[in-house]
């Protein structure tokens, strides 16, 4: 469940960017990801170049150029 380790994700390395993937997501949820630190949340089902073009954004730039999605 991304609302519990979420947190424990944060509090272990924060400068880490987490995107939270869920079937089901109420707009509580999506406050309540945002305020824990979630850097994005994408809702199933998506289309596989949205996921990938949210994926590359949450790459720091340097990385960027280093990996092909």
């Amino acid at each position: 469940d991304g609302l519990e380790a979420l947190p424990r994700i944060k509090r272990e390395a924060p400068e880490t960017s987490v995107m939270v993937m869920s079937a089901y997501v109420e707009e509580d949820d999506v406050q309540e990801l945002r305020r824990l630190g979630a850097s994005d949340i994408i809702c199933k089902p998506f289309d596989l170049d949205e996921l990938k073009e949210r994926v590359k954004a949450l790459l720091p730039s340097w990385e960027k150029g280093k990996r092909a999605l």
